[in-house]
């Protein structure tokens, strides 16, 4: 018992004694002194109730307490032993949310508020770090309470000076040292803008994005974002963190062209550049509650960059062996500093601010990378030049040569030519002259195709009325040889002679009908001589007038719809063999398929620029495969007995050469349309 009661004393004497700071007249300043600690979780103490409490933790200043919630209380005392009659109490970090100083003589509290809460003009000492003067009469102790909040982890020293000028001096050397750093950082930034809008390469902009990122990271660091009027805005500037990361890896991705050895590390890459302007947005909401995922994530992103670079070296890189360097360099410190900010190692010269002069050192060494990629290209583009300067005189020389002989070989065919010359214009008129003469002969082969076919639409339509007539003579002969009427009789002449009558009108009718069937079977194989201004619906009514009972008999449906009846100037009977022979290709097409309930629709309607004719049947239409080759000269799926191959391509020169319109074909979701389609522009005038 005996023992511990005296380990327990020494243990307090010590705790009291390292937090009691005396200053004597030769101190113009004090650092590296501990401090006691108190860490409240719940925020409920205040200057009454802390000043109570044991403050049995000793930190060593500087300190790192790393990130912890709740406020963190730091205690010490101040004895004057010189001739001096005031001190200034200075941290060196200002990211504190708050930072309230209570000095406590005897009964007496003194508040001195600061950190980044209160407003700039508010605090004792308008300074971007928390700045405090305390009075100390000679001879006088005072306790010093200090109360401080961060979003952050808590690093940082706190120093003590007499001496105000040295402060000042210390202070702006601080500065002038950042000022240095930030010139040569804009420097850098200027003239990689130069570069990127001279040489319009994305790399440019990855690292004028990089450097200008992580200058305002090192601002808002550093506290400078407080002293340009930005303090309200502190911890929101610390959401260019991710950012920083996120052009990093755009950077990386173009330098060492990873994309080369592996997309998947692109890919990657780009995850990531995603990740972090998430995070961007989280830390801008609340920065508290996402730090530890930034260093999580800026961790995992720093050891992809580096197996990435060490791989890429392996490979046979030479600049990612450069690059390998520089960011191992940087990444020891930046550990250092993780490390430090987190509370695992002590917070010194070296893991504060060694990461500072080894990001210095990094973004001037991708800079001389990128001065490397500039150099190796224009010496590339020098050996292409000189490569094809070379090429050119070679090229000359041959060209010379090759000049010589042509204008050799143009000398002896110039004369060929003008005996060509002499020639071709009867060879061009021969040509024409056998191309419309076999045209000619295609043209009557297809409409002797088609007579085949119309006579037999005219047996069709003959075989009814010739039925009747045959019918009608029975019954007259019937009558006669039944004796039914006696001719004695007046009554049953009478009758006899009326039936005679009618049946002489029924058999008339009958003729008439075989008459005009010949007329127009007649009429439609005389060539036309010129164009008649007609109605576009006249070549259709008549074709259908020859074969319209041919193909009711088949069970054949025809519709029609007419939505106009313009007037244009067209060759009548090809505008009808083009109609009969598209109507005879359905016929065709369903007696092949055999089509349940078969029809035809014929329109005519106008449109804004043209008119058309549609013709559409219900026959599920064309394979895709022919649909195109349908207006070629001999193409036909039909066998030989009952296709030539004719029909359709001589139905798209009719209409296309002879009547100036456009022929087209469309599969619909039942059968097929043939388009006629008529440009208004190419007439100039209508009845």
């Amino acid at each position: 018992m005996l023992i511990r009661f005296i380990i327990y004393a020494i243990l307090s004497f010590n705790t009291i004694a390292a937090s009691n700071i005396i200053i004597k007249n030769y101190d113009n300043k004090i650092v590296n002194f501990p401090l006691s600690s108190y860490v409240d979780k719940n925020m409920s103490e205040n200057i009454h109730t802390i000043k109570n409490k044991k403050f049995n933790k000793i930190l060593k200043n500087p300190f790192s307490i790393a990130y912890c919630e709740g406020t963190t209380w730091l205690h010490f005392s101040l004895e004057n032993r010189s001739n001096k009659s005031y001190v200034y109490i200075y941290f060196t970090e200002a990211y504190f949310q708050t930072v309230n100083l209570y000095e406590h003589i005897e009964k007496n509290i003194t508040l001195h508020k600061n950190g980044i809460s209160s407003h700039l003009s508010s605090n004792e000492i308008k300074n971007k770090n928390p700045l405090f003067k305390i009075d100390l009469k000679e001879g006088e102790i005072k306790d010093i309470y200090i109360q401080i909040n961060a979003k952050l982890p808590k690093f940082g020293a706190v120093e003590i000076y007499t001496n105000k000028e040295l402060l000042n001096q210390e202070k702006s050397l601080i500065n002038n040292q950042y000022m240095f750093y930030f010139g040569g950082l804009f420097i850098i930034i200027v003239f990689n803008i130069f570069l990127l809008f001279k040489l319009k390469e994305a790399i440019y902009g990855y690292y004028v994005g990089y450097t200008f990122s992580y200058l305002i990271f090192i601002a808002s660091l550093t506290s400078y974002t407080i002293e340009v009027g930005l303090k309200n805005w502190y911890y929101q500037f610390y959401a260019i963190t991710p950012l920083v990361m996120a052009f990093l890896l755009l950077f990386t991705n173009e330098i060492l062209n990873v994309k080369k050895y592996s997309s998947k590390l692109t890919q990657l890459f780009y995850f990531f550049v995603f990740i972090c302007l998430i995070l961007v947005v989280l830390i801008l909401i609340d920065i508290s509650k996402w730090y530890f995922l930034i260093t999580i994530v800026s961790t995992i992103i720093f050891a992809i960059l580096f197996l990435t670079s060490l791989y890429i070296w392996r490979e046979g890189d030479s600049d990612a062996k450069l690059y390998f360097i520089a960011l191992s360099i940087y990444l020891i410190t930046m550990v250092l500093f993780t490390a430090m900010a987190n509370g695992w190692i002590e917070n010194n010269t070296i893991s504060r601010y060694l990461f500072l002069y080894s990001s210095f050192f990094e973004i001037i060494f991708f800079s001389l990378m990128l001065a490397n990629r500039f150099d190796k290209i224009n010496t590339e583009k020098l050996k292409i030049q000189e490569s094809l300067i070379s090429l050119k005189s070679k090229n000359e020389e041959i060209l010379e040569n090759e000049v010589k002989n042509r204008t050799a070989e143009l000398i002896n065919t110039k004369e060929e030519l003008i005996k060509l010359n002499n020639t071709l214009e009867l060879r061009v008129k021969e040509s024409i002259s056998k191309i419309r003469e076999k045209e000619k002969i295609l043209k009557e082969q297809s409409k002797l195709a088609q007579m085949g076919e119309m006579i037999s639409m005219i047996a069709h339509q003959w075989r009814q009325p010739l039925g009747a007539i045959s019918s009608a003579v029975f019954g007259i002969q019937t009558k006669i040889a039944t004796n039914k009427y006696d001719l004695n009789k007046s009554k049953d002449q009478e009758e006899f002679m009326r039936f005679l009558e009618k049946k002489h009108i029924s058999i008339n009718d009958y003729v008439q009908f075989l008459s005009t069937t010949i007329d127009d079977f007649r009429n439609f194989f005389k060539p036309d001589k010129s164009k008649e201004h007609i109605d576009i619906t006249l070549p259709i009514t008549r074709a259908l007038h020859i074969v319209q009972t041919s193909l009711e008999n088949k069970g054949i449906t025809i519709t029609f719809e007419f939505e106009t009846n313009q007037i244009l100037p067209l060759y009548q009977n090809e505008m009808m063999q083009v109609i009969l022979n598209i109507i005879k290709n359905s016929e065709d097409n369903f007696n092949e398929r055999n089509i349940l309930n078969p029809q035809i629709n014929i329109i005519t309607r106008e449109e804004d620029d043209f008119y058309v004719i549609s013709i559409c049947d219900n026959g599920k239409g064309i394979d895709d495969e022919i649909l195109p080759k349908i207006f070629e000269p001999y193409f036909s799926t039909k066998d030989t007995k009952n296709g030539t191959g004719l029909g359709l391509y001589m139905s798209k020169i009719i209409i296309e050469e002879h009547n100036n319109g456009t022929l087209k074909v469309i599969n619909t979701p039942t059968g097929v349309c043939f388009d006629i389609i008529f440009y208004k522009n190419n007439y100039f005038a209508t009845l």
